[in-house]
This record gives C-alpha cells, structure tokens and sequence, in this order.
C-alpha cells in the first residue's frame, strides 16, 4: 500500500466547550397508525463503540438557522430533525417530527396541513408542538436559512399537533424542497448563541464536545424519542455510540488521516487521492473500503449580474468568459477527470431535465471566439479591470480558480481570486461589491432552480435573484416553468435556453463523490439532500468493527 509522507501538524490549543449530557423527559405512548411500512432492513451495529470521521469543511457554528453552511450540513442532519424526510434522494417524504400531511394549490398558493407526533422531545425534555413548528418556519424564512422558505406567507397553529403552512408562487417539488430544508426546535429554548455550540434537539444524537473549527463529538441521544420502529427513518439510526469529525481541510492531509487511522471514514475523498485507496483496476486495497457516486451538485461560475459589476452588466464579456473555458481541461486538471460535463445549469437527476441538451452546444471552448466577444464587450474600454473570482476554502475548487485564471488571461482578462473559509464566504456571497465570479456549486430537484427566483430577499431586501439579477423576462419564464400548474418541457426549455443566452451562469461539471472507509464498515449511508454528506449514525459496521482509537 502507498504511504504519503506524514507531516506533523502544529495544533494550536483551544478551550473545548464540554456540553451537558443527553436528557429527556417522559414521552407519551406513540399512535399505533401507520402512514408507511419502512422499506429495507435495520443496519447492522458496529461492536465498536466510535467512528471517527473526517470533514473537508469547517463548522462555524452548529446553529440550525446560521446559513446554508456546507460545514454545518455535514454534522446537522445528525443533531437535528425535519417534519420530513427521504429515506434516498428523490424518494418520497416520510415520517419524521410530522406523522402525515395533505398539500393543495388554492388560488395559486400552496397550502400544506401537518399533523405531528404528539410525543416529540428534544433532548432538554422540551416537547415539540405545532406552536414550535411555526417558529422554526418563520425564523428560517428571517434568517435565509431556507431558500423555499422565501415564499412562506403564513404558518398558523391549528392546535397543539396540527400546522398549516401556506406558500406562495409555488414551485414543482415546493413541499417535498422546504420540508426537507427546515429543521425544527422548541422555540422557548431556542438561542442563537447558545445553539451555535450546543444546541437542544430531536435527533439521535446530541453534543458531547465542540471545538468550532477543529472538531465536533456527538453521542447517542438515549432518549431519542421516536421508539416506533414503524415509524423510524433510516436516516436516524443509531448504529454508533459516539461519532467523532474532525475539520481536515486538506485533500493530502485527509489521506494522511486515514492511514494513520486518526479517522476511520472521509466524508468526501478528492479524486486525486483515490490512488492510496484503490489499485489500477478501482478496487479497494487492502484494509479500505471505497465508495463512489455521481452527485447532485451541479459546480457552476455565478457571475455577479447586479449593477455593482461589470460583469452583470456585459453579457457579451460573460459569453466571451465561458468560451474561453475549456471545461474537459478543467475537469481534468482539478478533479482528474472525475466529473460529468455539464451542459447548461443543470443536472441529469433533476425531474424535469431534458437528455436533448446533451447533444446541444453550450459554449465549447473556443478561444477565438472568446476573444471576439471580448472585443465587442465593454471590458478594455472600461480599462481592462480585475475580476474578483470568489470561492470557499476547497482543494479541487481552489485548482479549479487557478486553473480558470489561466483562461481568462489567456484572452486578456485580468483576475485575482478570493478564497475564504466557510463563515466569510456564507456571508460576502451576498454582498455584491465582494465579487465578480463566484465559483459554487447548488442542487436543485428541478431545472427551474429557486436560487434563480427575483423573490430571493432575505440577504438583500431588493427583489433579485441570488446573484444579483433582476430581470423580468427572465422571472415570467422562471414561473412558467417552476410552476406547478404551468410547467411544460417547452416552457423548461425557453427557460434553460434563456439562461444559457444570457450566460447569468456557467454549469461546469457535477460533481463525483468519493468515501473512504477502514475495513469494518460494510456500507456508507447518504444524507437524501446531499451526496457528499453521509450519515455516521445510519451506516453498516461489521460486528468486529473497532476504531483505530479504541484498538
């Protein structure tokens, strides 16, 4: 087995927040009725008691409401709960804190009435009622926690167990989107600071010890609360008594980790590092277990089309950018490869996505071209400015700017790139003097994505998109094809042609995700919203299975 050189890290001491154990108060005797049987079968649990995991990303906070945090999605979906859940992605919503709900379009509104669990508790012993439903729905449309919760017009108390929630301009997949976005808290203990490190919640497990930016220790929650196995989630087992992630940043000092056994899985493995995992053949060395997926994270270049850029002004100088962009090289050069070429801004997974766009040119590279654009652009007449090309501290996306970087002076654009860690980026990508391209990367479950909706206000208060556009042709064809009612594969594709015109944003490539985990565990577990993030508490481990710390 190859073996990289182990480079003794320098680790600055910190004072670790050690946090009150798991209580609970009495539950009430769960309702016999069953929306759902549970498909599958249980997954096995380990005879080891600790996984340590490795995130390539830092938890700022652990507030539920703090933002779209990639840190945060990446240890959240264990602490905390939604009324709903997918068991897979794109499979039908289950039970989770809501036992069944009904959906309606009235008037061109989506009006949803939810009946909860009457023996919902976090873990201080607080009982979930509707009242804190309607909190937990507001506070995340206030804060932008949500992108679909932008569109909440009220959320009103039935009685104790019964919300309605009511949406407007609703979208395809408008529910099954917002039930799976907002996490759900008692909204007398709720405290953004005191949640941020050590928050009270309904999941199955809780905070035993967090150092923000360096690691984070969850135990199993004894008394989590949903004891109906008809009801249980895959998604909230409790396969492991304590789960361990550790911030490791760095592609190479990811693999180091795993060889040293100081983690015992990776949440996302940079392809380049496969080769210490796999031989020539992909099949896992000895000792490893490799799993791979293609995502449904679509990365793109957002350009910034308020008017505090030239960019957003010029589409010609946008065009000209994503000509001058030779996406296979870039693939190759930043993910070896490992990615499918995007072909508009969109992914394949996406219900509405039409396989005709996979034959339909979408700026191929061409260098000429770009550089006709440019001239015809505003770019030297306006002094041949730098664009600022923004990005959240990543090893394959800061190759990637680079690499970007290259191109554009190869036609004589000017850049520099910003490379922020995940609290700055979460915060400048909203403000629109902070950049002229973002490089990013979104999911959506339909081509029409929300970012995209001019009602996105919660960072801005001005009627815009999410990078700044505000464009009212481009709004009516984004209605007609996210609406439930007027959604048609022709009124899709005036809508994927439009922004692919515009060039508002450039798909890149989607991205492939790789986990890697020590001999033991049988089978990695994936969060339904994201492919990169798996679900310690829900894999499979062998019945021998020990940690490298507890060996």
């Amino acid at each position: 087995m190859k073996m990289k050189k182990v480079i003794s890290l320098l680790l600055s001491a910190s004072m670790a927040f050690s946090l009150c154990a798991c209580g609970g108060g009495a539950k009430s005797e769960p309702a016999k009725e069953s929306l759902k049987e549970s498909e599958g079968s249980p997954a096995s649990t380990a005879g080891g008691q600790i996984v340590n995991v490795g995130v390539p990303a830092g938890i700022p906070s652990l507030d539920p409401y703090f933002g779209t945090d990639l840190g945060a999605l990446y240890v959240n979906s264990e602490i905390y709960e939604y009324l709903f859940v997918s068991s897979y992605y794109g499979g039908e919503l289950e039970p989770a804190i809501g036992k069944e709900y009904t959906e309606e379009i009235v008037d061109d509104k989506l009006k949803v009435r939810v009946t909860l669990f009457d023996y919902v508790y976090d873990t201080a012993g607080n009982q979930i009622t509707a009242e804190d439903v309607v909190f937990s729905y507001e506070t995340a449309k206030q804060t932008g926690a949500s992108t679909f919760a932008n569109q909440l017009e009220s959320a009103t108390v039935i009685d104790d167990y019964t919300v309605e929630l009511v949406f407007t301009d609703p979208v395809v997949g408008n529910w099954k989107g917002v039930a799976e976005q907002v996490w759900i808290v008692d909204k007398d203990a709720y405290d953004a600071d005191a949640f941020s490190t050590n928050p009270q919640a309904t999941g199955p497990y809780c905070v035993k010890e967090f150092v923000p930016g360096s690691y984070l220790t969850l135990k199993k929650n004894e008394n989590y609360w949903q004891t109906d196995e008809k009801y249980l989630n895959p998604c909230y087992q409790q396969n492991i008594e304590e789960i361990r992630y550790k911030i490791i940043l760095e592609a190479a000092q990811m693999t180091i980790a795993l060889q040293t056994g100081d983690i015992d899985v990776a949440c996302n493995v940079s392809s380049t590092e496969l080769e210490y995992f796999e031989d020539e053949n992909g099949e896992a060395l000895d000792g490893y277990m490799v799993n791979s997926a293609t995502s449904n994270l679509v990365n793109a270049l957002i350009f910034n089309c308020s008017k505090e850029s030239i960019v957003g002004q010029d589409q010609k100088l946008r065009q000209a950018i994503c000509y001058a962009i030779d996406e296979a090289g870039l693939v190759d050069g930043a993910v070896n490869g490992e990615g499918e070429l995007c072909h508009g801004w969109a992914n394949g997974m996406e219900i509405d996505y039409n396989d005709k766009w996979n034959s339909e040119d979408y700026y191929s590279y061409n260098i000429e071209k770009a550089k006709e654009l440019l001239a015809e652009s505003s770019y030297v007449s306006a002094g041949s400015p730098t664009l600022r090309l923004m990005l959240q501290s990543n090893d394959e996306k800061s190759k990637a700017a680079v690499i970007i970087q290259g191109y554009l002076l190869a036609i004589g654009i000017n850049s520099e790139i910003l490379t922020y860690d995940a609290a700055l980026f979460g915060t400048y990508k909203y403000e629109f003097d902070q950049w002229d391209m973002l490089l990013d990367n979104q999911s959506s479950t339909i081509v029409a994505s929300n970012f995209m909706n001019m009602t996105y206000t919660s960072w801005n208060g001005e009627p815009c998109s999410f990078n700044g556009l505000h464009d009212e042709e481009f709004q009516t064809l984004y209605s007609k094809a996210s609406s439930p009612v007027e959604t048609s594969e022709e009124n899709v594709d005036s809508y994927h042609e439009y922004l692919k015109e515009h060039a508002f944003v450039y798909g890149l490539w989607v991205s492939k995700t790789y986990q890697v985990g020590v001999s033991g565990i049988d089978s990695i577990f994936f969060s339904p919203k994201l492919f990169m993030v798996i679900l310690p508490g829900a894999m499979e481990y062998a019945d021998d299975y020990k940690s490298a710390s507890e060996k």
